[in-house]
């Protein structure tokens, strides 16, 4: 019993780090981050060793690759959101059908694109330290005391 338990353990380990190694090394840079194929080998690992295992080692793997890379900040959230997506996968794998593990896969990328498109808002606020939900003339008609119309020195520069 404790040699499988062992072993078990020792896989999610190794897991994790293959999606550290898929995630930080394996990633196409975009606008607003990356690509990368470290959610593929989630996806497989969570059917293979079911929800519990499969969501550790995503959200170990994950997280250890937003600390090691210039995602630090992301850290505490993608444990959750990369994690909540094994688990996902992983439950939808006991269900043993194709249907459904396609299912727990789409749920998992929607569940993760929710995650990240939810917590994107509040971290580009924490780094610019702006409310990034409020609207620059929102900004700007809030910025004067007395609430009257700002002058042409307050908008921008004028033409000269």
């Amino acid at each position: 019993m404790q040699d499988n338990t062992l072993r078990r353990i020792t896989l999610a380990a190794v897991i994790a780090s293959v999606v550290l190694v898929a995630t930080m090394f394996l990633k196409v840079p975009t606008l607003t981050g990356y690509v990368h194929l470290g959610d593929g080998v989630i996806f497989a690992a969570s059917l293979a060793l079911g929800p519990t295992l499969g969501g550790l080692s995503a959200a170990i793997g994950s997280t250890l690759a937003d600390i090691l890379s210039a995602y630090a900040m992301w850290a505490p959230w993608t444990f959750f959101i990369k994690g909540g997506a094994g688990v996902i996968v992983g439950l939808a794998g006991n269900a043993r059908t194709h249907r459904s593990h396609i299912a727990g896969m789409i749920a998992a990328a929607v569940w993760i694109i929710i995650g990240v498109r939810a917590v994107r808002p509040e971290l580009l606020g924490a780094v610019t330290g702006r409310n990034p939900r409020e609207h620059s003339s929102d900004r700007l008609r809030h910025s004067h005391r007395d609430g009257a119309r700002p002058g042409p020195q307050a908008v921008g520069r004028q033409r000269r």
